[in-house]
């Protein structure tokens, strides 16, 4: 039997003979898309599975028995390559029934793959009876698709948008057609067979996204072709970052945080990165309302010691400005000085084992509790060049490490450590290490309570214990 059964593909990658595909994406596509893309379709039987070793790439080939056909020769059996070496292989099983999409010629051969839309053919009934209807067509096929706009860095909260003119221009007479979207932000027009260019009307206020830019598309008497088109806010939130001295902070992320929105909080979301001279650019950002902050999904660090802070000032969130981004709006001329940066304090400890001997070489991790998801004092750190004496070329080198006074930090012979951390944070250090016992990995670590810098140094005590639940 097929090894996975896929109903309602969209063909992203349909493997072509020699074609080098390198990964196998796959969404939902109907029989009308699938029946326009394909250079052959059938039903057939697996009756012989050829092999071919001798490049680079080990090669697999079904042959197939046709028992009836949708598009292309009408012949009696049909050599498919269904195997290269990459992910969108697939295989079948011999003496079993299959409806089979696949793209090529009769010179360089054809090919197929996960995402071309092929279905053991008990589960194929709906599509073969389309088939049937698609292959009789004459005339008209389908232009269609979709226009939504990003409303938050969550991709799954895209919204359509209703009224949006769509140009498509027949790339080889010059004839045009319009189409507009419906509050679903769906359009369809009905065209001749051949090619065509689909643009949408961007509305003013906002940007199309580059990965779903205007598309040449092909018809056939019957088929239909899906567009898809993503606008984004042409928006943009610019400042200038600076020390309490007033000089630049160099390459520290900002971030806007929703203050309606909960999702647009993880890390990574609207952010940018201030540059060599302190100036900071956002832009694309959703509609909204949100605060302005640094430090706000990561703890401090050496290059960037501040507590969370929001602009204009302060560490509280209820006191930040309120920035009204809006369709098409610019908020610039920011000058953000941010507070003194922390003060750092030593931490120190001792490892040892139940009996009191010390641990040699145990794993220290420390957690600011404010941020339990990360490794306190341990951070990717970008390193660029910035010589003066490279002025002249456009390239810089940007290179990226772990960095920070508690990476790859461990128990020293006498079974102590040290570590650097700010004041007025509150952190909680473990310790684990492995030992073999009897042939078996056993782990034993150890926690502290959580404390707070104030000025006077800790000194941390951890005892490594078994795990629960490992032998004894």
């Amino acid at each position: 039997m097929f090894n996975v059964v896929v109903k309602s593909l969209l063909v992203i990658f349909l493997l072509g003979f020699g074609s080098s595909v390198l990964a196998c994406m796959c969404g939902k596509a109907s029989t009308c898309e699938l029946f326009n893309s394909a250079d052959v379709s059938f039903v057939g039987k697996a009756v012989r599975v050829e092999k071919d070793d001798s490049g680079t790439f080990k090669k697999e080939f079904t042959v197939f028995e046709i028992m009836e056909s949708f598009i292309g020769e009408r012949t009696e059996t049909i050599r498919i390559q269904n195997r290269s070496g990459f992910s969108c292989d697939i295989s079948f099983e011999l003496g079993e029934t299959f409806l089979i999409f696949a793209r090529g010629n009769t010179s360089e051969g054809f090919g197929t793959g996960f995402c071309s839309g092929n279905l053991p053919v008990q589960f194929a009934t709906a599509e073969i009876a389309e088939l049937r209807k698609l292959s009789g067509a004459k005339g008209l096929g389908k232009l269609q698709g979709t226009v939504l706009k990003e409303t938050s860095q969550n991709r799954d909260d895209r919204l359509p948008m209703s009224g949006i003119r769509l140009n498509v221009v027949e790339i080889d007479t010059g004839r045009k057609y319009e189409a507009s979207t419906n509050e679903k932000g769906r359009f369809e027009l009905a065209a001749p067979p051949g090619k065509y260019k689909v643009s949408p009307a961007v509305p003013r206020g906002y940007l199309m996204s580059s990965s779903f830019e205007e598309e040449s598309k092909e018809i056939r008497s019957g088929g239909c072709s899906e567009s898809y088109f993503v606008f984004y806010n042409n928006s943009r939130v610019a400042g200038l970052l600076v020390d309490i001295e007033g000089k630049p902070v160099r390459y520290a992320r900002v971030e806007l945080v929703s203050i309606t929105d909960p999702k647009s909080t993880f890390l990574g979301g609207l952010s940018g990165k201030s540059d060599s001279n302190g100036y900071f650019s956002i832009s694309q950002i959703p509609a909204g309302k949100y605060t302005l902050s640094l430090n706000y999904n990561s703890p401090p660090r050496p290059d960037h010691p501040f507590p969370t802070t929001f602009y204009p000032f302060g560490s509280s969130r209820s006191e930040a400005k309120i920035l009204d981004v809006s369709s098409g709006s610019s908020i610039e001329g920011i000058i953000w000085r941010l507070p003194a940066g922390l003060d750092e304090e030593i931490i120190s400890g001792d490892v040892v084992w139940e009996d009191g001997s010390p641990v040699i070489g145990a794993e220290i991790k420390i957690f600011d509790l404010a941020f339990p998801g990360h490794y306190a004092g341990c951070h990717l750190a970008e390193a660029r060049d910035d010589a003066p004496n490279v002025s002249d070329s456009p390239v810089r080198s940007t290179s990226f490490a772990i960095k920070g006074p508690a990476c790859d930090l461990k128990s020293d012979a006498r079974g102590t450590f040290n570590l650097r951390m700010y004041s007025a944070r509150t952190y909680r250090v473990t310790a684990s290490m492995a030992r073999t016992v009897d042939g078996t990995k056993v782990e034993y670590s150890d926690e502290s309570e959580s404390f707070q810098l104030t000025g006077t140094s800790p000194k941390i005590k951890l005892v490594l214990k078994q795990k629960k639940g490992l032998p004894k």
